[in-house]
This record gives structure tokens, C-alpha cells and sequence, in this order.
């Protein structure tokens, strides 16, 4: 039995498109997920702190407890689940981590613990976890700087060059599936 640790916004539930259609409504703007070139949203006339912002009024909203599933994520952490433990390790704030918890709830995602923080690789670490499931590209490198191999969910704003062998580069469930199977 494997220790599996997955993380939700971006690999799980798609948070990104529901934050596109909020900011280009509020803005006016077109942006698409192809247009997410960096972890932080950041473009002109909207900087790191308003990203920020953006997320921690969301967070107080529910807007977490209506996003869509990614395509077979949580078919996929069923079936992995029958063989390995399940470990959501996500970064929410407020009222997001009750909404993240009703998500889990109430679309039958089977997990043994679900953690927030933002210190994902030494909670990893603690957990002992065998493979953690991550977009974000620095939690990645973190997570492999403490021995821990990382999926790293395929996205626009993970696009850098990756020269780590912990850190294996994914594009759909069926082939984390495969992976971990």
C-alpha cells in the first residue's frame, strides 16, 4: 500500500476556470487557461496582492463547494484509494476548507485525511508519503527536495523544464492511474 498525497485546485477540481470567468467578467478581458503562464495569475493592471485578494474573497463565497471536477480525477482517486492511501493536501483559507470538505462530500472522492496548509512538502514529509500528486511546480521540487516522488499535474503555468528525477511530468488521470497502479 502506497501513500499518495494529491493536491486538489488544478489537479482534482478546476478552481483556475472558474477564477478566468470571475476576473475576465470583473475586467472585461478574454484570458483562457492557456493564457496562465505563472502559478500567480499576474498581469498588467493586476498585480501578486490583488491575485491574492481575489482568492481570499473566493474563499468566503462557496465558490468551492460548485467547481467542476478535472476529467477522471476523482473516478481514478476512487480506484486508487482501494490500494493505497489518499491524503488531500491543499491550501485553503476560511470558509474555502468547509466548502472544500462538502466538494469531497458530496461527489464521493474517498480519502483517508485531508490537510490545509501551505507547507505541503513537510507535511509530505511527516506523512511519509511515497508520491504526492501537485500543478505547482515549486511545491513539486519541494516535495522531491525531501525524497518524495511528484506527478506534476500538466499545466500552462507549469511549463518550466523540469531536471528532476522525483518529479515525473503528467497529462491526464488515465496516466496517473497507470503509473501508480
Amino acid at each position: 500500500m502506497k501513500k499518495l498525497g494529491i493536491d486538489l485546485d488544478g489537479v482534482v477540481c478546476d478552481y483556475q476556470s472558474y477564477f478566468l470567468a470571475d476576473f475576465n467578467n470583473r475586467f472585461g478581458s478574454k484570458y483562457t487557461l492557456k493564457d496562465w503562464k505563472d502559478y500567480h495569475f499576474v498581469k498588467p493592471g493586476f498585480n501578486l496582492e490583488e491575485f491574492w485578494n481575489t482568492i481570499k474573497s473566493h474563499s468566503q463565497t462557496g465558490v468551492w463547494r460548485n467547481l467542476n471536477p478535472i476529467n477522471k480525477s476523482i473516478e481514478t482517486i476512487n480506484k486508487l484509494s482501494k490500494d493505497n492511501s489518499i491524503h488531500i493536501i491543499t491550501h485553503k483559507i476560511g470558509k474555502a476548507k468547509e466548502d472544500t470538505i462538502h466538494w469531497l462530500s458530496s461527489r464521493n472522492v474517498t480519502y483517508d485525511t485531508i490537510s490545509f496548509t501551505e507547507k505541503k512538502a513537510r507535511l509530505g514529509y511527516v506523512l511519509e508519503l511515497d508520491c504526492m500528486i501537485e500543478d505547482s511546480i515549486q511545491n513539486a521540487v519541494s516535495m522531491a527536495a525531501t525524497g518524495i516522488m511528484t506527478l506534476l499535474y500538466n499545466r500552462p503555468w507549469n511549463q518550466e523544464k523540469i531536471d528532476n528525477h522525483l518529479i515525473q511530468r503528467v497529462h491526464s488521470w488515465s496516466q496517473i492511474e497507470k503509473i501508480l497502479s
